[in-house]
């Protein structure tokens, strides 16, 4: 069994160099700085070996890869389809890698594209269908408070609209002449009692010939 001297100084061995290092740091620096050592385009690093790369790519949430198949995959979706429906995973064919290779390369993203796309559009359906339905039960409220609205209206008591011709203004109490036009009350009587006339026609007339009317008839 090594002394931990040994093991810890086995950590600073290149194998693939044949080199060793007084430290760790000096071989960090030798990896990223030598060309023979495996590089990870994404990560933009470089690795002790082959095996230390392909550990990234297991590890490494940037990346989506088989490791039994040594193959990446663009999406996370791509290495799904890959798992779900290779024949060397599903174990369908006698001959996996040719079934596989008949599909063509990249076939597991093509296909893990298409699935995303139509999910895409199922949920455009059902969001466009749930917005469909949200304004219709909008325009049902809207018409059942204009509904309400003119029930009230239409409940309210009958008001009186015209305006007295004397004083112009909105009665709250009503009296009319013989000759049948109508006043408020304290104009005409005022009128009458000191002209002895209709303001309007000018026919004659008299305080007990002006009778009070129901303005909720108007």
């Amino acid at each position: 069994m090594s002394s931990p001297a040994t093991s810890d100084f086995g950590q600073r061995y290149c194998s693939l160099c044949d080199e060793y290092f007084l430290t760790k740091e000096s071989l960090k620096l030798h990896i990223q700085a030598t060309r023979r050592h495996p590089y990870c385009t994404t990560c933009k690093r470089r690795f002790l070996n082959m095996n230390s790369l392909r550990n990234h790519f297991v590890y490494s949430s940037r990346h989506h890869y088989c490791r039994a198949c040594d193959k990446s995959f663009k999406s996370g979706s791509g290495l799904r389809v890959h798992l779900e429906q290779s024949a060397f995973h599903t174990g369908d064919s006698d001959d996996e890698e040719d079934e596989d290779m008949e599909r063509g390369v990249g076939w597991e993203d093509e296909v893990a594209r298409n699935e995303d796309e139509a999910a895409r559009l199922r949920q455009s359906e059902e969001d466009i269908a749930i917005e469909s339905e949200e304004a219709t039960t909008v325009k049902r409220r809207i018409g059942l408070l204009n509904l309400n609205r003119r029930k009230e209206v239409d409940n309210l008591p009958p008001v009186f609209r015209r305006n007295c011709p004397i004083c112009l203004a909105s009665p709250s109490s009503v009296s009319a002449t013989r000759c049948g036009h109508i006043f408020c009350t304290p104009c005409i009587e005022y009128v009458v009692e000191n002209t002895g006339m209709c303001p309007t026609c000018r026919k004659p007339g008299v305080m007990s010939q002006v009778r009070k009317i129901d303005i909720s008839v108007y």
